[in-house]
Order: structure tokens, then C-alpha cells, then sequence
């Protein structure tokens, strides 16, 4: 949970920086500058307010008050969750997703699919590298995410590797092409509200 507040937080302060660039050509740079500001530290305000041990609490994996906050920053929450038999990895990565999606990124207001997408989507690192590609024009991280899954094929050699590859890629490239689009127009979207 912490890693996608992380991932959150590195992209909301990234759609900052680009702002900020951007309130140069503004005719009210001061102006542009400060309500970009503003609005980056409310939104990382938002973020700072999610707590994972609350979050634990609200799903039923924390029980009372006696597990310490600072107990879940010690175990990772899946270690904690996993020795039950009837929970896996994938059920908690749902509820994780419906939790953050219905009750955490409604906070977030227009920046709602961002966060939606980084913080409450099982494939927040995926989305990440989407945002990174779009705020920096550069395909390099959707790229370098591809090569990385090849690679991790290669590991696996027990398969058939030039199918295994072909699926892997089709997928990867599937869902980048079909995202691109949306999150380039929310950052392009958020950009011009200003």
C-alpha cells in the first residue's frame, strides 16, 4: 500500500513540475505558479492522509486498536494477511482496488482517474510508466517495461519462448495503446484548467 501512495505521490509532484514549467508562457505566471502550488499541496496533503493501517482496519485484516500502526510499517501487510488459507494475493489486490476506487480517490477530484489508475489499479506500475511517457513525450519507460518482461521470459525457459514472448508483448502493447489515450488527456486536461 505504501509503494502506491509512493508511485501516487511521484506522479502527482511530476504533473506539478510540468505545470510550473508551463506557467512561464502564462500571462499570469505568479498567478499560474501559485494556484499550481496550491494545488499540489492539497493533493499531497490527500495522499499523506491514507493510512494503511486504517485502510487494513476498514477491510477486516486488522482486528482492534492492539495492532500497531507501526506494526504493518515492520511486516508487510500480505505477510500479515496471507496466513489465512482462504486469502490470496489477487482477492486483496482486489479489495485494495475497490476500496481505493469508492472510497479514496473520490477525494482526489479531477485528478480522480489518476488516482484511480496509479493507487487503486493492480496495474498501478504499469499506469505509472504511462504517465511518465506521457508527462515526459518519451516512450522510453513504456520500452523499457517491455524489454524488462522479455527478459523475465527468459528466465522461465521451460516454456516456449518465442510464443510466451509474442503473448507477453501483444498483452504489454495492448494495454499501453489502449491507456495512452486516456491518461494523455487527463494530464493534458488537468494542465488546462488552470
Amino acid at each position: 500500500m505504501e509503494k502506491r501512495k509512493l508511485r501516487l505521490r511521484y506522479i502527482v509532484k511530476r504533473i506539478a513540475k510540468t505545470r510550473l514549467y508551463k506557467c512561464k508562457k502564462s500571462p499570469r505566471p505568479y498567478r499560474c505558479r501559485r494556484w499550481v502550488q496550491r494545488k499540489e499541496w492539497r493533493t499531497l496533503k490527500k495522499i499523506a492522509k491514507i493510512c494503511p493501517y486504517l485502510v487494513c482496519k476498514h477491510l477486516g485484516y486488522c482486528s482492534s486498536e492492539d495492532n500497531a500502526a507501526s506494526d504493518l510499517l515492520v511486516k508487510p501487510i500480505i505477510g500479515t494477511v496471507i496466513g489465512s488459507p482462504s486469502l490470496s494475493v489477487e482477492l486483496l489486490d482486489q479489495q485494495l482496488e475497490a476500496h481505493f476506487t469508492k472510497d479514496v480517490c473520490n477525494e482526489f477530484e479531477e485528478l480522480q482517474p489518476l488516482c484511480v489508475h496509479v493507487a487503486a489499479s493492480v496495474d498501478g506500475r504499469r499506469y505509472a510508466k504511462i504517465y511518465m511517457a506521457a508527462l515526459d513525450n518519451d516512450t522510453k519507460w513504456i520500452d523499457n517495461s517491455l524489454r524488462k518482461e522479455v527478459q523475465s521470459l527468459q528466465a522461465g525457459i521451460n516454456v516456449n519462448l518465442c510464443d510466451a514472448c509474442k503473448n507477453v508483448i501483444q498483452s504489454s502493447t495492448n494495454f499501453y495503446l489502449q491507456n495512452q489515450v486516456s491518461v494523455a488527456y487527463i494530464v493534458e486536461n488537468d494542465n488546462a484548467r488552470r
